[in-house]
């Protein structure tokens, strides 16, 4: 699992996954509070509910997660199965199917027959299954359950910042502090998306901090319409 869990860190684009899932913990766990505060539980019932929130949460997203990625793994493993049965009917057929994949790319004829065979020879799953489907056999592949166990942690410590700062926080001040943290939280978890996923920082940010915003002042007028 230690393997797998690196195979995911490294991966820019699964980190940049795993900030948004964070994103997702931080709005959905900060909507709870500002709607539990607004409502006046005591702060049993407070905890509570942003507790299995949480949890609920955490094992919402790793689920969708577990079943995003065996999906993809189950889509690629058919897709290889199929092509190395392909080659094994039809290797000529495959031959130039591939060698008109090199011509469409701008290779003359007689150049592509050359490549297609040389690659043929060298591993000709891999030649297929690449410019066929995008795909690179030989690259590994992280474990569905690791990449929804990090998933699910990566939103509970999204939720963690929101639920530090409102314990940390006198009772009075909870409600604006809560809103300040959360919206320092998307700045920063914006940037590292930005960063990341070489998106403009300016639109992803106004969309994280909108969303969160407006979870916690829908939450909190809803918290208020049913104060206790």
């Amino acid at each position: 699992m230690t393997a797998g869990f690196l195979e995911v860190v490294r991966d820019r684009e699964r980190l940049r996954d795993l900030v948004i899932d964070a994103n997702d913990g931080i709005v959905a766990i900060a909507g709870v509070v500002e709607g539990v505060l607004a409502a006046g539980l005591g702060n049993r019932a407070a905890a509570t509910a942003v507790i299995v929130a949480t949890i609920a949460g955490g094992i919402s997203i790793g689920g969708s997660r577990y079943t995003e990625e065996a999906a993809e793994r189950d889509a690629r493993d058919a897709l290889i199965e199929e092509e190395r049965h392909q080659l094994t009917r039809s290797p000529d057929q495959e031959l130039d199917e591939l060698t008109a994949f090199y011509e469409a790319k701008g290779l003359a004829p007689e150049l592509a027959r050359v490549v297609a065979i040389e690659l043929t020879k060298a591993d000709a799953l891999a030649a297929h299954a690449e410019e066929e489907h995008g795909i690179e056999v030989d690259e590994a592949q992280p474990s569905p359950l690791v990449a929804a166990i990090a998933s699910g942690v990566v939103f509970a410590l999204g939720a963690l910042v929101v639920v530090v700062t409102a314990v940390l926080t006198p009772s009075s001040w909870r409600v604006p502090t809560t809103f300040i943290a959360v919206t320092i939280a998307l700045i920063i978890t914006s940037a590292v998306v930005a960063r990341w996923g070489e998106v403009p920082l300016g639109r992803t940010l106004a969309r994280n901090v909108i969303v969160g915003v407006t979870a916690m002042a829908v939450s909190f007028a809803i918290g208020s319409l049913l104060e206790i």
